[in-house]
C-alpha cells in the first residue's frame, strides 16, 4: 500500500518451521530498512515503513509454531512490544468456501488441499470452471504447469486446463516467470518453499525442460547458472543430451 507506506511480507510454507518467528522478523527489518527514505528520517513528523507478516500455510500437520518472539528473561525488557504474525491455515477454510472465492489464490489454495492425484484433478476442474476472468484463468494454466506436473499426468493436466497455447508458447511463458523470480530469490529457494513436499521427481523433471529450453533460446551455461544456482557440470550434462 504505497500511499501508507505499509507492505505485507508473506510467507508460503508446506511444513511447520519453529524458527518463522525470528526468520520474519528479520525479513520485516531488512524490508524497512530498504524501503526508509533517507532524505526525510530525520524529520519528527516522518513514520517508518510499516511491515505485516502473514504466514500461509498449506502443510497437513497442525501449526504449533510460535506467532511470535517470546522476551528474554530480563526485567529490562518486560515493556518490549513484540511482533506478531498473522497465520493463514487453509485446513481451516471450507472447500465451498474456497470454490466460490473470485480470488485466484483461492483455487490455488482449493487444489493445494487435495491429498491424492485423483482429488487434485477434482479441485482443478472446480478451478477452472469457477475461473471466470481470462487474466486470472491464464495465471492459473501457468501455476499449474510449474506445481502439479508431478501430482498428476500431464495429459490429464492438460485435458482438465484445456490448453489452447502451444506447448512452445506455454513453456516460454514459464521460463520468463522463472527467470524473474530467480533474479529476486534464486531458482532453486523458489522452487523448494513453492512446491509440495513428494515432488521431488516432477521437480528434477521440470527443471531439466527449463533448462534445455533456456539453452534452445540461446542463454549461455554460466548465465544459467547464476540465474539457478546449478551446476555448471550438470548443465552441461543437460545440453548433450537435447
Amino acid at each position: 500500500m504505497k500511499e501508507k507506506n505499509i507492505f505485507f511480507l508473506i510467507e508460503h510454507q508446506s511444513k511447520v518451521d519453529y524458527s518463522m518467528p525470528y526468520r520474519l522478523e528479520e525479513y520485516r527489518i531488512e524490508i524497512i530498512k530498504s524501503a526508509i527514505d533517507i532524505k526525510k528520517i530525520k524529520n519528527k513528523g516522518y513514520e517508518i515503513p510499516e511491515v505485516i507478516p502473514i504466514v500461509i500455510y498449506t502443510g497437513k500437520e497442525n501449526w504449533n509454531a510460535k506467532l511470535h518472539l517470546h522476551s528474554i528473561n530480563d526485567e529490562r525488557f518486560k515493556s518490549v512490544n513484540l511482533q506478531k504474525y498473522n497465520l493463514i491455515d487453509i485446513n481451516k477454510y471450507e472447500e465451498e468456501t474456497l470454490i466460490k472465492s473470485n480470488y485466484l489464490i483461492d483455487k490455488m489454495f482449493l487444489i493445494e488441499k487435495a491429498e491424492s492425484g485423483e482429488k487434485a484433478e477434482e479441485a482443478i476442474a472446480k478451478a477452472m470452471k469457477t475461473t471466470k476472468d481470462e487474466n486470472d484463468k491464464t495465471r492459473l494454466i501457468k501455476l499449474l504447469k510449474l506445481t502439479i506436473s508431478g501430482k498428476i499426468e500431464e495429459s490429464k493436466l492438460n485435458e482438465l486446463i484445456e490448453i489452447k497455447k502451444g506447448e512452445d508458447e506455454v513453456m516460454e511463458e514459464a521460463i520468463e516467470m522463472i527467470e524473474a523470480d530467480a533474479i529476486k530469490r534464486g531458482l532453486q529457494k523458489g522452487l523448494q518453499k513453492g512446491l509440495q513436499k513428494g515432488l521431488q521427481e516432477g521437480i528434477q523433471k521440470g527443471i531439466r525442460t527449463i533448462i534445455s529450453n533456456m539453452l534452445q533460446k540461446g542463454v549461455t551455461v554460466d548465465e544459467i547458472e547464476e540465474l539457478t544456482g546449478i551446476s555448471k557440470r550438470k548443465i552441461e550434462a543437460i545440453k548433450k543430451e537435447s
